[in-house]
């Protein structure tokens, strides 16, 4: 049975407004979670957070990086790096650039891989390998990249269905210890 830990909100991590888009804890305990409004929206709207938890629920860092506009899905690789799915908003008018940004376990940022061709990036898993697998929704595939971020190679991608080569809208993915990948 699941036993609650802590909560979260407004008022124990004192910002005005929390809207939490992805979650991860680390190796050692720490828990990791992605913000798109930051501590004030009015400041500026595009500019996103992540807020770092220890085990206990205690803030420890609350990270802002002028690159961060929408952070949403997060994922370590076996070197601790941390890869967030990042949503970069020009302006209001603008239409969304979807991103990969990643960071070192410091949080100093290291790379990106950008892709001009996403379309709403629904998950983002890295497997022992330091293979790093996105799903791109709307374009019913998956993409894969080395831990390098070149492209290695799509899963899908060809159109909606059931098909073998077809993805229906997926929206997760895993993969196992033996290597198989799991799209939901």
């Amino acid at each position: 049975e699941g036993k609650e830990l802590f909560k979260l909100s407004t008022t124990n991590i004192g910002v005005l407004a929390f809207y939490p888009k992805g979650l991860i804890v680390d190796a050692q305990g720490n828990i990791y979670i992605s913000d798109w409004t930051g501590t004030n929206p009015l400041d500026n709207p595009f500019v996103g957070t992540i807020y770092l938890f220890d085990s206990s629920g205690k803030l420890k860092k609350e990270f802002k990086d002028s690159l961060l506009t929408r952070p949403e899905e997060l994922a370590f690789d076996s070197e601790g790096n941390l890869y967030i799915h990042n949503g970069l908003l020009k302006d209001i008018s603008s239409s969304i650039i979807e991103q990969i940004l990643v960071y070192d376990k410091n949080l100093n940022y290291k790379s990106k891989v950008e892709n001009k061709d996403f379309d709403s990036i629904k998950d983002i898993v890295i497997d022992n390998e330091d293979f790093v697998y996105i799903v791109d929704g709307l374009n019913q595939r998956v993409q894969v990249y080395d831990r390098n971020l070149n492209y290695i190679s799509t899963i899908g991608g060809n159109a909606a269905g059931n098909d073998n080569n077809q993805l229906f809208h997926p929206i997760g993915i895993e993969v196992g210890d033996d290597g198989k990948v799991y799209i939901a």
